[in-house]
């Protein structure tokens, strides 16, 4: 617990703005995309550059607090917002510098998608992204990303495959994808789209068996990857959504290219249906 005394000299030490319950700003500081999400952090620190930054999470550490980071406020799962902590708002530092010789670009990460694409098209330059202009410009998870492509056999012997259409309100809301999320330190590709799929549809590890893992995002500049780790089932399985699904379904394989896609997988489903056909052990 932090005394008055010690909130305000913090506070005083920051050259951005802060808030703490009860102000004005403070509620709308603490809103992110996803309004499901209503947490209440202690201190709201809205940093003006990287000394603030790194003043937050001294104090952070010193007092042992809770310490999460918002920058374009569009994590699904409300990761930027923390209960009784240090909530660090990166949202005012969008500095950014166009290298036309290089062909780079340094971006601070309170920039949205818009407001990079504004500056870098001006030079004719452009970058791999998601498609919402208001999102911010940091990839899907410091680690990479990874998704579960899961084949089974559908009663009249063709190829079905397990898709999740996104929940309205969640980015790209309402199209089709892999069930998949980002990679932690510590994790493979293939334990990331298994944990992640497990948590977004119930599918259990002890029910599938790995096939293959396809490199399917790479964006150049970067050292983010996404990983599409392809497996299969002797059945089709019975699955559970979660929150951020508006629908769990098996679809046969030759009619995925039909349905609305996310950006991803229509970008990489021709070379996903290259690799090799399901092969069930019975």
């Amino acid at each position: 617990m932090i005394s008055p005394d010690q909130t305000a000299g913090f506070r005083a030490s920051l050259r951005g703005a802060s808030f703490v319950p009860g102000e004005a700003g403070y509620d709308a500081a603490r809103v992110v995309f996803n309004r499901i999400i209503d947490r209440r952090p202690a201190i709201i620190a809205r940093c003006a550059g990287a000394a603030d930054v790194i003043t937050c999470v001294k104090f952070a550490r010193d007092h042992r607090l809770p310490l999460s980071v918002r920058a374009g406020g569009h994590s699904i799962a409300g990761k930027a917002i923390c209960d009784d902590g240090l909530m660090i708002d990166l949202s005012a530092m969008k500095g950014i510098r166009v290298d036309t010789a290089a062909r780079t670009v340094r971006a601070e990460p309170g920039l949205t998608i818009g407001e990079f694409d504004r500056e870098t098209q001006a030079f004719g330059l452009a970058t791999t992204m998601g498609v919402i202009s208001t999102t911010g410009n940091r990839y899907w998870g410091r680690y990479g990303a990874a998704g579960l492509l899961l084949r089974a056999p559908a009663p009249d012997g063709t190829t079905a495959v397990l898709l999740q259409r996104r929940a309205i309100w969640s980015h790209q809301g309402g199209t089709w994808g892999l069930p998949g999320g980002a990679r932690d330190s510590h994790e493979t590709v293939e334990q990331a789209a298994i944990r992640e799929a497990r948590e977004e549809t119930g599918v259990r590890p002890e029910q599938i068996a790995i096939a293959a893992s396809v490199l399917t995002a790479a964006p150049f500049g970067t050292h983010w990857t996404y990983t599409t780790v392809i497996a299969d089932a002797t059945e089709l399985l019975a699955v559970v959504g979660c929150a951020e699904s508006a629908e769990l379904r098996w679809v046969a394989q030759h009619q995925v290219g039909d349905l609305p896609l996310r950006p991803g997988l229509a970008a990489s489903w021709q070379k996903l249906c290259a690799m090799p056909e399901l092969t069930v052990t019975k």
